[in-house]
């Protein structure tokens, strides 16, 4: 039976994604934390408003902490995999971690009324592994629905702790406990991180920011979990975050992710005219100055009768907002088809005025049409515009 030592030598066992998920191939646990991490990077770099990032810079620490800690964040989501709770679930894969030395009670850990999800183990493991390394409790407090809530449901508390009729076995020994703070220790020092204490947020995101980090770790993880990409890697000699990141870049070229806006250059007061083609309404030329003199992010309701023109001036709107507060792009939603296929028009239109001579994308734009269209619409919108 292999030496677990310090517990880094689990690492080389511990399965995140069995051969049949892996393309053929085994895929160690700690090479998808890492894949999502690099994919996080990526996200970071190609995709989020500056006023994400902003916002994440001023969580973690300071201008440049923000995305580094994202990525450890999306790297910590599987963490809760390195438990008996997991491991025994794949045959071949349990065998292995057996053998490097780190075991459990079969029929315990097998039991269904025991089951124990991965992403409240990972809650758990989280917690325990945080506080041992001084983290205020505050922050860990914050940090851990993330990791629990990352398959799309955030349990109470209560449910992260493993039942009690386990006793013991679904979370493992000390053995177990050594093998979980190398996997932690790992992915922390690949981010360039001194320590896990090193780690620690200085502010209390708001619940909005809470849920828009919930979700760019589900995205991490959804990119870096399609083995089309991320084909398993079965040696813990071939794990790092240089390949991992080379994955992450391959994976992103794939799938032609793209960003928005980026930093919008704030529309004058000849952009109505430019856009539209007409001077603005009095009413309309109202909403450029509402959202000119909002001193934060906000709601900008606009209520007119039918034929003032609205819609223009809510994309106009749409422009200054971004513009002044680093957001990233705008999403028109319509209640009916009747109403959607209009607008669609319309939005296109506004697109062409402002990146002219690209069918209304620039580079990095694309136009998302969803449900309900019409066939002609839809037939419209499938025509190549945006590359």
């Amino acid at each position: 039976m292999a030496d677990v030592g310090s517990g880094a030598g689990a690492l080389g066992a511990l399965w995140g994604k069995s051969a049949e998920r892996g393309g053929g191939k085994v895929n160690l646990l700690i090479s998808h934390l890492l894949d999502t991490a690099a994919e996080a990077e990526r996200i970071w770099d190609r995709l989020l408003a500056p006023s994400t990032k902003k916002t994440l810079d001023d969580v973690a620490g300071g201008p440049g902490r923000g995305r580094r800690f994202f990525a450890w964040l999306c790297a910590a989501h599987d963490c809760g995999k390195a438990t008996p709770a997991f491991q025994f679930q794949w045959a071949p894969g349990a065998a292995a971690v057996r053998a490097a030395g780190l075991g459990w009670h079969e029929r315990t850990v097998a039991n269904p009324r025991l089951r124990w999800r991965h992403e409240l183990a990972g809650a758990y493991l989280l917690k325990r592994e945080l506080r041992e390394a001084k983290w205020a409790e505050q922050q860990v407090a914050w940090v851990w629905p993330l990791i629990a809530g990352h398959h799309g449901v955030f349990p109470d508390e209560g449910r992260t702790e493993p039942p009690r009729a386990g006793r013991g076995q679904l979370q493992g020994g000390a053995d177990w406990a050594q093998a979980q703070t190398a996997l932690f220790e790992r992915f922390t020092l690949e981010l360039g991180f001194t320590d896990l204490h090193d780690v620690q947020p200085t502010a209390v995101p708001s619940r909005a920011t809470q849920l828009h980090l919930s979700g760019l770790i589900v995205m991490a993880d959804l990119i870096a979990s399609d083995e089309r990409h991320f084909p398993g890697v079965d040696q813990l000699e071939n794990v790092s975050m240089t390949h991992a990141r080379e994955r992450a870049a391959t994976a992103w070229e794939k799938l032609r992710l793209r960003g928005g806006w980026g930093q919008l250059t704030a529309p004058g007061p000849e952009a109505f005219q430019a856009r539209f083609g007409h001077d603005p309404r009095p009413s309309q030329q109202l909403v450029m100055e509402a959202a000119r003199r909002m001193e934060r992010p906000g709601l900008l309701l606009v209520e007119a009768p039918t034929g003032e023109g609205k819609t223009k001036a809510a994309l106009i709107a749409a422009e200054i907002l971004a513009a002044r507060f680093g957001a990233d792009g705008v999403f028109v939603g319509m209640p009916t088809q009747a109403t959607s296929d209009p607008m669609f028009g319309q939005v296109r239109a506004w697109l062409t005025a402002l990146y002219p001579g690209n069918g209304g994308c620039s580079s990095n734009r694309r136009t998302v049409i969803p449900r309900p269209l019409s066939r002609a619409s839809m037939r419209r919108a499938a025509r190549p515009h945006c590359h």
